[in-house]
């Protein structure tokens, strides 16, 4: 994966006619289009209804969506955003190149491009973004160990950070195991909120503490698993989303 995903008639397998709700994977992101159709080497989009946008998250924050269109009065609107019903948006009529910036203060991880009342001739759209970092202090945690009806296993701890988050991470607990974000409210998983709006440090993570633990009222034996923390709504990426973190403990025999 990288940092820009650039969209043409060959990318999105465009036909010599009007397809509607297609998704193609771009670049590990998912993209949703409707009304468009092969015009020699253009993406055609089909007056009022063309339109393009992701349907899953980028997995960053979108700072460009730049278009190289063809023909005169065709205008188009891009829309960038935290959600897709929640938009800054820009508007084009004319031939040429088109471009909006991501909002100031806000961790974009959402596009959309709409047709105006004619029908556009676009040679490609190249969507712009700053990767998201998570970053994990441990990657793996063994000990959480307890005997046959003394659960659960005391607590061990890591921590996550990060930038350029376009969403809330959840933290989801292995079978057998449990996560908490304050060492006392116990549960399979959990919701650390991401301020993606309103900050100049939206969509920054602080170091966040996440407690892990086996559960109680196992039997004998070892378990195992991965504690998941994943940006929400992003396409699975591996080694980018989710991120993890091994967990291991033992439930002892009653000596």
């Amino acid at each position: 994966w990288g940092e820009t995903i650039t969209l043409t008639e060959s990318a999105l397998s465009l036909t010599g006619s009007y397809t509607t709700n297609t998704t193609k994977t771009v670049s590990n992101v998912d993209i949703t289009y409707t009304d468009l159709m092969k015009n020699n080497s253009n993406i055609q989009a089909k007056a009022s209804s063309g339109t393009i946008y992701n349907s899953s998250l980028v997995p960053g924050k979108i700072t460009k969506v730049q278009i190289t269109s063809t023909g005169t009065g065709r205008s188009t609107t891009i829309v960038i955003g935290t959600s897709t019903s929640d938009y800054t948006a820009g508007n084009y009529t004319g031939n040429g190149g088109i471009y909006l910036n991501g909002p100031a203060n806000t961790c974009c991880g959402y596009f959309k491009i709409t047709r105006g009342s004619n029908a556009a001739y676009w040679t490609q759209v190249v969507i712009t973004y700053t990767p998201a970092t998570i970053k994990i202090k441990k990657s793996s945690i063994t000990g959480l160990d307890y005997a046959v009806g003394g659960g659960p296993s005391a607590a061990q701890t890591f921590t996550v950070s990060g930038s350029n988050i376009p969403a809330n991470l959840t933290v989801t607990a292995p079978t057998n195991f449990e996560v908490s974000l304050d060492g006392s409210s116990w549960a399979s998983s959990k919701t650390i909120n991401v301020t993606l709006t309103g900050s100049a440090s939206a969509g920054t993570l602080s170091s966040t503490t996440v407690y892990v633990r086996l559960a109680s009222g196992k039997s004998a034996g070892n378990y195992s698993g991965d504690v998941s923390i994943a940006m929400a709504g992003c396409k699975t990426i591996s080694s980018v989303n989710p991120k993890t973190v091994a967990v291991s403990g033992t439930v002892s025999s009653a000596s």
